[in-house]
């Protein structure tokens, strides 16, 4: 019995506690007496706090129905808790991008980049090779 509780008890139990807790902070910002500007700019430290991997942990658990709450509640839409995750972060599917999943952010990469990255896949077998190449930007 110990033995299948393992397999199966992976990264959530940690996580979870990790997620609830963030969420928490930001909704303990959000329902504060603080003015606008402040609870801004509290928000800002928190996300300064935030490496890049933890920003896209946010991401995948929002895309899961484990983290629906951020987008619902509009946590997300508000305090953009994901806003400085680079442009090409995530390589697990072309198809997925950051802006299409969340148009409504104003990613970092937006406002500043002249340039973008474009990543082509190729794959063979069990082995795929990611080209990335810099494309310059319509502004």
């Amino acid at each position: 019995m110990i033995k299948i509780q393992k397999i199966y008890s992976g990264h959530q139990n940690r996580l979870s506690h990790y997620f609830r807790n963030l969420f928490s902070a930001y909704v303990f910002i959000e329902s504060s007496s603080l003015d606008k500007n402040e609870k801004l700019s509290l928000a800002k430290v928190l996300r300064s706090k935030l490496s890049n991997y933890e920003q896209a942990l946010i991401v995948l658990n929002v895309i899961s129905h484990l983290g629906q709450e951020w987008e619902r509640s509009g946590i997300l839409l508000k305090y953009k808790p994901i806003k400085n995750i680079p442009e090409m972060f995530f390589t697990f599917s072309k198809d997925f991008t950051l802006k299409s999943r969340f148009p409504y952010i104003d990613f970092e990469w937006e406002s500043s980049a002249t340039h973008s990255l474009k990543a082509h896949s190729i794959g063979w077998k069990s082995n795929r090779l990611v080209y990335v190449r810099n494309v310059k930007r319509n502004l």
